[in-house]
């Protein structure tokens, strides 16, 4: 599988919470995921469900699970918006098969 080039010109901010995923304009419903990371430019994400390059989402973030994050922090995650997929990574964790994102923001925050 070919290594992910990093395309991101701001910090990336680790951390580890729950997301709420759904595609706008979609009978799919909602799903969950894990959020590994953010910046003002995006964020990255892992997944049950795989979502193809292109692909725009709305993203919720619920700050319950981001009280650690100091609040002048240079960047905080965004409470609600709309990405676009830019890759899609099978890896495996904790043994098990799931899918890593990359997306970007298609409305600056």
């Amino acid at each position: 599988m070919a290594k992910i080039q990093e395309r991101r010109q701001t910090a990336r901010f680790t951390c580890d919470g729950e997301i709420t995923i759904e595609r706008p304009f979609a009978r799919s419903g909602m799903t969950t995921a894990r959020l590994i990371d953010f910046s003002e430019q995006g964020l990255c994400f892992l997944s049950q469900k795989a979502f193809t390059p292109g692909t725009d989402l709305m993203v919720r973030i619920s700050m319950e699970n981001y009280r650690h994050l100091s609040s002048d922090a240079d960047c905080q995650p965004p409470t609600m918006g709309l990405v676009t997929v830019k890759w899609c990574e099978d890896i495996t964790r904790q043994g098990l098969p799931i899918h890593k994102i990359g997306a970007m923001n298609l409305v600056p925050y």
